[in-house]
């Protein structure tokens, strides 16, 4: 299975955050840069690795040099499919802050496989796939205070959910593997050919 965990969660020292959404405005990583802001303040074995590019990739670096944060914000760029999978079992907690998704986003859907702590923003259907504190947390669009307490929270009580991306992984596994879906997709086609 290409998308199962590698390593467990928080068996570093360091608790590793990243993300892996383009840099453009509908996926507000703005808002993971305050929460990171804010969180960086009170904790210091915590790195964030952000993967990806985009238009706004200046204006971000900018905000990170200008808080002085560059030792523990890290810009990846982009990452091809072997490096994608080291991101996924690097990170401890996988965080989107989009604002807007089709359905469920694959990145999203990745981080649950491997078994990554998941924090997303409340939109399209995120609530349908992420349950708060049993399989990941959701926050509300924007809201970097709400993100950064969660992240708090999951740091200072770490122990209390390191079961919680098994759920994640379940979840994926009964209703968003490959073989579900084409198993989904054979029994339409069967009732197709029935009538």
């Amino acid at each position: 299975d290409l998308y199962k965990k590698r390593r467990a969660i928080f068996n570093n020292r360091e608790i590793i955050i990243g993300s892996n959404r383009k840099f453009e405005t509908v996926y507000d990583l703005i808002t993971l840069l305050y929460a990171a802001k804010n969180l960086l303040k009170r904790s210091k074995n915590v790195k964030f690795l952000l993967a990806g590019d985009g238009s706004l990739r200046g204006e971000l670096e900018k905000f990170v040099k200008r808080n002085n944060l560059d030792s523990s914000i890290k810009f990846l760029g982009l990452l091809n499919k072997n490096e994608m999978i080291s991101f996924y079992n690097s990170i401890d907690i996988y965080i989107s802050t989009s604002l807007s998704d089709g359905g469920l986003s694959s990145s999203i859907a990745e981080a649950m496989s491997f078994e990554r702590i998941v924090i997303v923003a409340n939109n399209s259907d995120n609530e349908k796939w992420i349950k708060n504190e049993i399989n990941g947390f959701i926050f509300e669009n924007h809201n970097y205070y709400q993100l950064f307490k969660i992240l708090q929270k999951i740091i200072k009580k770490k122990e209390d959910y390191i079961d919680l991306p098994q759920e994640a992984r379940k979840n994926i596994i009964k209703n968003y593997s490959y073989k579900n879906q084409m198993s989904k997709v054979n029994s339409i086609y069967n009732e197709i050919i029935k009538n």
